[in-house]
């Protein structure tokens, strides 16, 4: 997640207010992180996401919250 935490050129942070579908949410802070797939909802609420959350869980889809540390990035030109 460190590679997506900021921005650079394939990736840049969008408000979540303006979040899209495919665009990811992403924390990374004392190194530890997280990143999710956006797909609906709302941005600052409940939104269905796609990610993966480790082995004994695997990768799942469906709703679910990101505190204030997330912020949401678009790859670029999409």
């Amino acid at each position: 997640t460190v590679d997506f935490n900021k921005d650079n050129s394939k990736w840049s942070t969008v408000s979540r207010a303006n979040v899209q579908q495919a665009d990811a949410m992403v924390y990374n802070e004392n190194g530890h992180g997280h990143i999710f797939i956006y797909s609906k909802g709302d941005g600052w609420g409940s939104m269905y996401a796609y990610e993966c959350k480790g082995c004994s869980y695997g990768c799942v889809a469906g709703y679910r919250t990101a505190s204030s540390a997330y912020h949401a990035i678009r790859r670029t030109g999409y």
